[in-house]
């Protein structure tokens, strides 16, 4: 008996791993326990890094996100947030000195049913318990801190409700006071991109109007507005650099985007990736014109002309009409509008009703109104190229949203 117990002993671990090893195919339901990683965030000591972690529940219907942070050796894993309701967090980001998060999260009975997103600060440990810093019934977030953690810099939407074309405003708000301030609520302009100045003195934003972007900052302790740089380019990237300096990504009609550095208001091009690229090219000119549609509206919209073409010659038109449609045309260099110039098109985008960059009214006037206000717009673009000698006044045909001459 004795030696068959141990033979039995012997075989049974083999026979347990083959069990735990065992493998199975792939099914439908296994996306369920499939948790998902995102938004990782870096300490400013960079020894933490913070994500969100994202849980599905099928039987009851539910995705749950919560904040997590990790050591940068991978010893120490700390959960943060443990939502019991319907909530999900986003946007984390640690204070400058990294000892508090601010995120975002909608803590509404329903939140799937509106959006009523507030911001959060908690001390990055565990267990800390997060305080709600906003009370605007619409969408606040985006946090920002300022360079010594008593502010935070937020978007606040301008409405209640979901709407397509929606803007936000930029807003401060003291962490001590708890009393929020709007500082674009006058600039009626989508901003975006902010940043503290290193001296905590003022906040720059890049601001999408008429066809440009351009970079503004506000005086945080009056609220005026400067305007730091602009012209015909466009902006897509910030970064304080230092009291009055500044990091950007720029483009232009005829050059895809660079690194500048600003320095007190005047630019100097740091990186030149872009000159090979452009060196042995004829690339479009590009300018801007204004047309006015039936009911009276004032349309904005950019034209590109193909190069070494007398200005006096008809063309094939190609009407690139952009998406969105809260979005702009912009002066910025566009490789798909090039491309079709360089077949021997003019062509031309139009800032139609609907489009951002010239106010929020303008914007929203288009909602349930599809086919409409934006039509008039597009054919008053087509009704000034063809009056310019541009296009021939022949038929025209829409493809992929391109409209072009028969």
């Amino acid at each position: 008996m004795r030696r068959i117990f141990l033979s039995v002993v012997g075989i049974l671990p083999f026979f347990v791993f083959e069990q735990n090893t065992a493998k199975r195919k792939l099914k439908p339901s296994d996306v369920y326990r499939l948790q998902s990683i995102g938004d990782p965030q870096i300490s400013p000591e960079c020894n933490w890094i913070a994500y969100t972690l994202t849980t599905i529940d099928s039987v009851l219907n539910k995705r749950n996100t919560d904040h997590w942070m990790v050591s940068w050796d991978g010893k120490q894993s700390v959960q943060l947030t443990n939502t019991s309701g319907p909530y999900d967090e986003a946007a984390a980001v640690f204070s400058p000195y990294g000892k508090q998060i601010a995120f975002v999260s909608n803590h509404t009975e329903d939140p799937d049913r509106n959006i009523n997103s507030d911001i959060f600060v908690m001390d990055a440990q565990p267990n800390a318990i997060a305080k709600k810093l906003t009370n605007w019934k619409g969408t606040d977030n985006n946090p920002v801190w300022s360079s010594n953690s008593k502010m935070l810099a937020y978007a606040s939407s301008t409405s209640e409700r979901y709407t397509a074309y929606e803007e936000y405003y930029l807003t401060l708000i003291n962490l001590v006071s708890g009393e929020p301030k709007i500082l674009s609520k006058n600039l009626d302009r989508p901003i975006s991109n902010f940043k503290f100045s290193k001296d905590g003195t003022c906040i720059a934003v890049l601001v999408a109007d008429d066809r440009e972007s351009f970079l503004e900052q506000f005086n945080i302790k009056s609220g005026v507005l400067t305007k730091i740089v602009g012209g015909k380019k466009s902006f897509s990237a910030l970064q304080a650099q230092s009291a009055n300096n500044w990091l950007v990504i720029m483009s232009e009609p005829q050059l895809p985007n660079k690194i500048y550095a600003m320095e007190n208001g005047n630019t100097r091009r740091l990186t030149k990736h872009q000159e090979d690229f452009v060196a042995p090219l004829e690339l479009a000119t590009t300018e801007g014109f204004t047309s006015k549609a039936k009911d009276g509206n004032i349309v904005s919209s950019i034209l590109l002309r193909p190069s070494n073409i007398p200005a006096s010659q008809k063309l094939p038109t190609s009407f690139y009409i952009h998406g969105g449609p809260t979005a702009q045309d912009e002066y910025g260099i566009d490789l798909t509008r090039q491309m079709l110039a360089a077949a021997g098109y003019a062509v031309v985008g139009v800032n139609y009703r609907g489009s951002s960059g010239c106010g929020w009214e303008y914007s929203k006037t288009i909602s349930a109104d599809w086919g409409n206000k934006e039509v008039k717009d597009i054919t008053s673009a087509v009704d000034f190229i063809i009056e310019k000698g541009i296009a021939n006044p022949v038929s025209w045909k829409f493809v992929d949203g391109v409209m072009e001459e028969l």
